[in-house]
């Protein structure tokens, strides 16, 4: 050139690298997505089929991102990179009252009961679970084995220790156990198996619901309000209500045992219905009331 320099490149030709699409599946909640085939990176228009398998305590709700919908297995075609989430969710069935009257005088029913209600959309197979209860303090938990299925809506009797002090008997119960519950306080966890429970307040992957009331050492939030002879626990709207405070889904009130031959109760807004919206603002009820501790007001707003 006319400045003395050259300019040298060279260029190569090859076959162009194969397609390959990756697909990320990550999960919400506890449970374990498996994918078949397995590997990172995925052809154009291959299959995938996806699995998830919920821990216990917990089921399967559904698929989010670049998949959606219930159907478990999934399969997924490959016709672009793809991200997915398998959303895990407690199972639906939760502890909706405590009776621990029984043995004291002017006792309502004749044993201590717990009911359990499947505020869930599927059936829950409780074969293999158990109710506990441990007294205040107490890091001896006694056990009652359940068996069986809990439809939507539908409610599971545990009947406990007989007390010599009156009342009536209990409906026919789904299972019998002999734990003696203290009106002053005490825990009752619901456990999706039969392992042991470690020390006075445990926090196992298999637990699923935790009521404390009175001075109980382990509650979820608050612990309730103490009980007597003739007052239950209620959990609110009729079972539905979980904020995850046993404070605010609770009230003391008289005692309703229900049991697998009650009629269904489905909870409000878990149907897949839409919601009517407000024509007004409407407040509900103050819950618990009376209260010693926070409220819970709920309300609906004609718009955002």
């Amino acid at each position: 050139t006319a400045s003395g320099l050259a300019a040298f490149g060279e260029f190569y030709v090859g076959e162009p690298a194969p397609v390959t699409y990756p697909l990320i599946v990550t999960t919400v909640g506890a449970g374990t997505v498996t994918r078949e085939p397995d590997q990172p990176e995925y052809a154009p228009g291959s299959e995938v089929t996806l699995t998830a398998t919920a821990a216990p305590g917990w089921t399967f709700a559904l698929w989010k991102g670049d998949a959606a919908g219930e159907d478990n297995p999934l399969v997924v075609t490959m016709d672009r990179a793809k991200s997915i989430v398998a959303t895990f969710v407690r199972a639906g069935v939760v502890v909706s009252q405590v009776y621990a009257g029984a043995g004291e005088p002017g006792s309502s029913y004749a044993n201590d009961f717990v009911e359990l209600f499947n505020r869930g959309t599927q059936p829950v197979d409780v074969t293999g679970w158990t109710v506990r209860y441990a007294a205040p303090g107490d890091t001896a938990w006694t056990a009652t084995s359940l068996s069986g299925t809990v439809p939507p809506g539908g409610h599971y009797l545990v009947q406990q220790a007989f007390g010599a002090s009156g009342g009536v008997r209990l409906p026919t119960t789904d299972a019998t156990g002999s734990a003696a519950l203290a009106p002053t306080g005490g825990t009752v966890v619901l456990v999706a198996g039969a392992d042991p429970l470690a020390g006075g307040c445990p926090d196992d992957a298999s637990i699923v619901d935790v009521v404390g009331y009175g001075d109980a050492a382990c509650a979820e939030g608050e612990a309730a309000d103490t009980l007597g002879a003739a007052t239950a626990l209620l959990r609110g709207d009729g079972g539905c209500e979980d904020t995850g405070d046993n404070a605010l889904d609770f009230a003391v009130g008289v005692p309703a045992p229900r049991n697998s031959l009650s009629p269904a109760q489905p909870c409000t807004g878990w149907t897949g219905v839409e919601v009517v919206p407000a024509a007004t603002l409407s407040l509900a009820p103050v819950a618990p009331n009376p209260a010693r501790g926070g409220v819970r007001v709920s309300f609906a707003l004609p718009a955002a």
